[in-house]
């Protein structure tokens, strides 16, 4: 059996100085990229009140996490459910009757 004398030749100490480096460096593993907004948060940059937001996570149209105290919303989320609250536009008053005119013969 052979034995590994230094840390620098062991393989289990090189994968993890490896993966390490990888983290730095903007490899393969990465945190969240969106970002975390609490509800108050979200409330503000939607320009509506907290209770809407809360409203619509416990609806379930907001996505919506709590890793811990804080309930959390990512702003993407955010951003796909503010655009599916748009409403579609009307012609402003009352559409005009139309008129037929019948010749009588």
């Amino acid at each position: 059996m052979k034995r590994i004398n230094t840390a620098s030749e062991s393989p289990v100490a090189g994968s993890f100085v490896g993966s390490a480096s990888k983290l730095r460096q903007g490899g393969e593993r990465k945190m969240i990229r969106d970002k975390l907004l609490t509800m108050d948060e979200a409330a503000d940059l939607a320009k509506c009140s907290y209770h809407t937001i809360h409203r619509a996570i416990k609806k379930g149209d907001l996505p919506a996490y709590k890793p811990g105290k804080n309930v959390l919303v990512l702003e993407e989320d955010l951003s796909t459910w503010f655009k599916s609250k748009r409403i579609q536009t009307v012609r402003p008053g009352r559409p005009r009757r139309r008129v037929e005119i019948h010749r009588g013969e």
